[in-house]
């Protein structure tokens, strides 16, 4: 039977801001961190997906025009929000 890994949850708080750290224990670089630092509020996977596990279904949504997007900096990794339009194609 495989050996089960030791998980491990930390608290940082340094120059740069607070963060909390999820992994396994011997492998630290690729900790999931959530924190407030760098000047912003942070969500690094360290180049995993990312799951949002049980959204509701779009049929349960408001009215298309109340609806917003998250758009993504590819330069940054910053997300913002955006007014959807539905004339805009998507690549």
């Amino acid at each position: 039977m495989a050996d089960t890994p030791n998980y491990e949850v930390t608290t940082t708080e340094d120059s740069t801001g607070p963060k909390i750290s999820f992994g396994i224990a011997t492998n630290r670089t690729e900790f999931f961190e959530i924190g407030s630092y760098n000047n912003a509020n942070n969500i690094d996977t360290k180049d995993r997906p990312l799951g949002l596990l049980n959204i509701p279904k779009a049929s349960t949504a408001p009215d298309i025009e109340d609806l917003e997007i998250l758009v993504r900096d590819k330069n940054t990794g910053y997300v913002y929000t955006a007014t959807l339009n539905l004339n805009v194609t998507l690549s």
